[in-house]
């Protein structure tokens, strides 16, 4: 309760008081800024980076509210990728296929996957959701449902209903979840809200959700890409991506690329 009343809400005071850390001039493309990880920040002061969403909701600044949001939707894109992989490696070891879903996955994220949901979308996700995700991504699944349904809820999941707080206006008691339940709806971005909200900052989330996992994009797609999400939605201009889109990055051991630590988990 002391780290929740009194030591986050300093952090996110002295945090917002900083200057969010650049990227090298390599580091950016096309124009877009990429995103650097505020991780090393929150470790430095003793605070784990689930608590990020509480952070988000106490700061007001809209650059380190955006810095925070691209690292709270990337990290939950990674954990679902991660997650229904090593499920589909458990279940047929056929690297064509994690390849496939991967990509598919990443068709998802931006809004230009050919399929539209026909029917009714699930409205809760259940234990076994990375086996559900994993046939769905292997197959066809929609663009609103994989959104409103596996995002939204990974993200409330991981982070609390906070990391998606419309403002930075402190609670009066942070420590208390059913004052948090109590709060208006409307103070906290829906789920039919959620796409809208992430795609300015996609290139950034999806950039760093790559990173993360070991993987990067070629030249000719960044610049397919960038040029595509400066219309209302991306799929308008950027088509999709492909296999051949993708590059593997070399990483420690602790950081293994995605289609690797599928295998070996």
């Amino acid at each position: 309760r002391y780290l929740v009343t009194a030591v986050i809400p300093q952090f996110a005071k002295e945090f917002e008081m900083e200057k969010l850390p650049e990227p090298d001039e390599k580091e950016s493309s096309y124009g877009i800024t990429r995103h650097i990880s505020l991780s090393s920040r929150f470790h430095k002061a003793g605070v784990n980076v689930r608590h990020m969403g509480l952070v988000r909701s106490i700061i007001s600044s809209e650059k380190h509210r955006a810095a925070l949001l691209v690292e709270i939707v990337a990290r939950t894109l990674k954990n679902l990728l991660r997650g229904c992989l090593r499920d589909l490696v458990n279940r047929t070891g056929r690297y064509s296929d994690l390849m496939s879903v991967v990509v598919h996955f990443l068709n998802l994220t931006v809004g230009s996957s050919e399929k539209r949901h026909q029917g009714k979308a699930p409205t809760k996700v259940q234990s076994n959701s990375m086996t559900r995700l994993a046939d769905a991504l292997k197959d066809a699944i929609a663009e609103e449902e994989f959104w409103k349904i596996y995002v939204y809820k990974g993200i409330l999941r991981r982070f609390g209903p906070l990391a998606l707080k419309r403002d930075g206006t402190r609670h009066k008691d942070l420590g208390n979840l059913r004052n948090i339940r109590q709060m208006d709806s409307k103070q906290f971005t829906s789920k039919f809200e959620l796409y809208g909200l992430v795609l300015p900052d996609m290139f950034r989330v999806l950039t760093y959700m790559l990173h993360m996992v070991g993987f990067g994009l070629t030249d000719q797609c960044l610049a397919r890409f960038s040029k595509g999400l400066t219309t209302k939605r991306a799929y308008k201009v950027f088509t999709k991506f492909h296999i051949v889109d993708l590059v593997p990055t070399s990483l420690r051991v602790k950081k293994l690329s995605v289609l690797d630590l599928a295998q070996v988990c």
